[in-house]
């Protein structure tokens, strides 16, 4: 199946739940709003929208579903990928930050009671995942050996670029 064919499975289910008719329109706007997306997040997405939303989805809420679930997976890709290499190698994978993983970013899920920076000088219409910077950024060794590396890597000019 095409990824278009998976996420208007994907889309039909969440119609029904909500109990919408069918908008043509509608379906374009949310498909262009998650194409970016693997084909694989769509039925997830779906799920997802059903069991948070009782109306049908405006598309940035398809594309908050696809970066969520996206999230969830990457985060279960890492844990089995540390799981398998400890497996193999009789070694756990350690980090300098456990909190950040030397990503520099610290992770949380915006939800009433813990609110993100946007929410809390807004009104918090649904639970999601953000991320704030780690305290670690300025100690944390492998964060900057990762900084110097990205700023001595030179890149080509983008095409048509009068530089």
């Amino acid at each position: 199946m095409t990824p278009r064919e998976l996420f208007d499975r994907a889309y039909l289910r969440t119609l029904v739940a909500a109990g919408a008719k069918p908008d043509d329109d509608h379906a374009e706007e949310c498909w262009r709003a998650v194409k970016g997306f693997r084909a694989s997040l769509y039925d997830n997405a779906a799920s997802w929208l059903n069991a948070t939303t009782k109306f049908l989805p405006k598309p940035a809420e398809w594309r908050n579903a696809c970066e969520v679930v996206q999230a969830e997976q990457d985060e279960r890709d890492r844990a089995n990928l540390a799981l398998r290499y400890e497996q193999e190698t009789g070694r756990a994978t350690t980090y300098h930050c456990p909190v950040c993983r030397d990503t520099g970013w610290e992770p949380g899920l915006c939800k009433s009671g813990q609110l993100c920076g946007r929410c809390s000088r807004t009104v918090h219409l649904y639970d999601h995942p953000y991320v704030t910077e780690c305290l670690c950024r300025a100690t944390n060794p492998m964060y900057q050996a990762k900084r110097l590396r990205q700023q001595t890597t030179v890149q080509a000019p983008k095409r048509g670029r009068a530089d």
